[in-house]
């Protein structure tokens, strides 16, 4: 019996798979780019990404052939945010925490509500890099966004998936809704 981990970054994935001692016994990694399609953007393709997950969960998994894979566990980037519609089908690329598009919305996010306010609130200071900020910005583009439905590739696996205490706050949502109400 083995256990497979998939850390889901921004330049790579890699899937390592241990035994119940803990003892390694396969490692696998692809890269894949970072897109900047207008200055300060930063994207990932998320087919792209998903593509690359599934090449190395193959190829680490197939490494330990005489013990099976019993249980798989997923880390990825916590700032990533992908706009999708009221159905979860993908509107745009994955934005990832270096892109800066939200940099205005989050300067007068502080300019109207106040920065120690909004601290309170949300358990953080507005910044580019919180995806809540970011939300706002879909409409600004034209897109039409439905919101964020936990992990992109854990649903492609039919894995549930979900958004714990932690998430919520390092993403500005946190107690957001307080936020729009002032």
């Amino acid at each position: 019996m083995s256990f497979l981990g998939l850390d889901i970054g921004t330049s790579g994935c890699k899937a390592a798979v241990f035994d119940g001692e803990g003892r390694m016994l396969a490692l696998a990694y692809r890269e894949y780019p970072t897109l900047s399609p207008r200055p300060g953007w930063a994207e990932l393709d998320p087919e792209q990404v998903a593509g690359a997950c599934f090449a190395v969960i193959k190829e680490a998994a197939g490494q330990c052939a005489g013990d099976a894979v019993t249980a798989l566990a997923i880390s990825s980037q916590g700032e990533a945010f992908m706009p999708l519609d009221g159905e979860g089908r993908m509107l745009a690329n994955a934005m990832v925490s270096s892109d800066a598009r939200a940099a205005g919305l989050a300067r007068s996010w502080s300019e109207r509500f106040g920065r120690e306010r909004l601290y309170r609130i949300t358990g953080h200071t507005p910044h580019a890099f919180f995806r809540s900020s970011s939300w706002p910005g879909c409409a600004r583009t034209r897109r039409r966004c439905g919101g964020a439905r936990g992990s992109f590739f854990a649903s492609r696996i039919f894995c549930s998936s979900g958004w714990g205490l932690s998430l919520r706050g390092s993403a500005g949502h946190w107690r957001v809704a307080r936020c729009y109400s002032m």
